[in-house]
């Protein structure tokens, strides 16, 4: 393996890691009979490459992927760094109001999604963003609300008026040659931009993240060498692609070693513990609250997890504040700063105040986190209604459902006429927090470890 610094972009990155482990096992989905080698996952981004080239996506364009942990995914992020084109991660709890931000602040030339998952209908929701589109069939459009948007992909449904499919997409690889993508191989740059990730910021909406060819591949094998991981150990991948999480700590971190990938396309406890176990997996990634539902299953007993490393000794300076009890367990009872921790989302009041501040009826906002049973925080707003008004809770949740995260949407409405202030007129969320919380008669739950969904 590379000394550090490794020195590829991601395209040549996959390349070498195909050479030096042709034959052992890239990506894996048991339950859908796929089992590809480095080499024939290479072989495919190669592919996948030619078809967006020839889909006319170019060096420094954007492209959006707005899906579950599906297999194309994986693929389409070397596809994309192979021509220089930018990958631009949805986040899969993203409305309409934060998909229509996103499209137009990232400049994405050509989306690829899902149709649906749950609750959440994808397709519907790009169309509904799409309300004054001309569509010129297989999914080119004209849209003066997002300019730049010219192509949408479907992973999974038929090409139709509004969308091409994704096996139709990926035969126009024939239209382009080898020699064609290999000169084009030859323009990149390792300090070329290869990622944009949407990180919530402290004020208004999230912020695209423009990461390099460098930045990510060393912080994937960086992590990867602290995890001391080699071709010999194969990684379940439970968390998301469009999160760093899933995308630079489990994709890169594992590619950059030559690691086995087994993602799960999403989150299910016992389909985790039945993957581990099947398939002998050495590595497990996830946040707290998926290892607790993992510990929470039945007959999680039949499954054999046994691991060859535990976490003795280490902390992580997190920002939080905490307490140990006579048991040696920490307990999260607050943080420095204002972030909401909530079910292991991290979630920046400021995003919120702003999107409620656009609802005609409020006159002020102030968001706050406190505590809950299963989440270890929830979203309070409370709100200041302008003279004259009237409303209930639930027409200010409705709104939210509607348009922001479900992870962001507000659990409690408390309407207020004031805020605790300092003498120089600035907000004390400590003591809102603090009347809210004696308000909803929720002291018993403080000092309860905040953990995720």
């Amino acid at each position: 393996m590379n000394k550090m610094p490794l020195n590829d972009t991601l395209g040549q990155l996959i390349e070498r890691i195909s050479k030096e482990f042709p034959d052992n096992e890239a990506l894996v989905y048991p339950d859908q009979n796929i089992r590809l080698t480095y080499k024939q996952f290479n072989d495919e981004v190669d592919r996948v490459a030619k078809s967006l080239l020839a889909m006319n996506i170019k060096k420094g364009d954007h492209v959006s992927i707005w899906s579950t942990n599906v297999p194309e995914w994986a693929v389409l992020m070397f596809s994309l760094a192979k021509i220089g084109a930018v990958l631009v991660t949805v986040n899969t709890n993203y409305k309409s109001h934060e998909l229509e931000y996103l499209l137009k602040q990232s400049d994405s030339k050509a989306i690829f999604l899902i149709d649906k998952f749950k609750t959440s209908e994808y397709f519907n929701m790009l169309k509904k963003v799409l309300d004054d589109a001309i569509w010129l069939g297989s999914g080119k459009l004209e849209s003066k609300k997002i300019p730049m948007l010219k192509n949408v992909v479907l992973f999974d449904g038929p090409t139709s008026e509004h969308a091409l499919s994704y096996k139709d997409f990926r035969e126009m690889c024939k239209d382009i040659s080898d020699a064609e993508l290999d000169e084009i191989k030859k323009t990149l740059k390792e300090d070329d931009v290869v990622n944009m990730q949407y990180t919530s910021g402290t004020t208004g909406f999230p912020k695209g993240v423009m990461l390099t060819h460098h930045n990510i591949a060393n912080n994937g094998y960086l992590i990867g060498e602290q995890m001391k991981l080699s071709e010999k150990d194969r990684m379940c991948i439970p968390v998301p692609f469009f999160h760093c999480f899933g995308c630079v700590l489990g994709i890169l971190a594992a590619v950059t070693h030559g690691t086995t990938m087994l993602p799960l396309v999403t989150f299910d406890a016992e389909e985790v513990l039945k993957l581990v176990s099947d398939e002998k997996c050495t590595v497990l990634h996830g946040v707290p609250t998926m290892f607790i539902a993992e510990l929470g299953v039945e007959n999680r007993h039949k499954y054999d997890t046994k691991s060859e490393w535990a976490i003795r000794n280490g902390w992580l300076h997190s920002g939080d504040l905490g307490v140990v009890d006579e048991d040696g367990y920490l307990k999260i009872t607050g943080r420095i700063k204002d972030m909401i921790i909530r079910g292991g989302e991290n979630v920046y009041p400021r995003e919120i105040e702003e999107f409620l501040y656009t609802h005609p009826k409020i006159s002020d906002v102030q968001v706050i986190g406190v505590p809950d049973q299963k989440y270890g925080e929830q979203i309070l707003a409370a709100i200041k209604l302008k003279d004259g008004e009237t409303a209930t809770p639930d027409e200010f949740k409705d709104f939210c459902m509607q348009n922001i995260a479900r992870h962001k949407q507000p659990y409690y409405v408390v309407f207020v006429d004031n805020y605790p202030m300092t003498a120089s007129g600035k907000i004390q969320k400590f003591k809102l927090r603090d009347e809210m919380v004696k308000k909803l008669n929720l002291e018993k739950l403080e000092g309860l470890n905040n953990t995720a969904e």
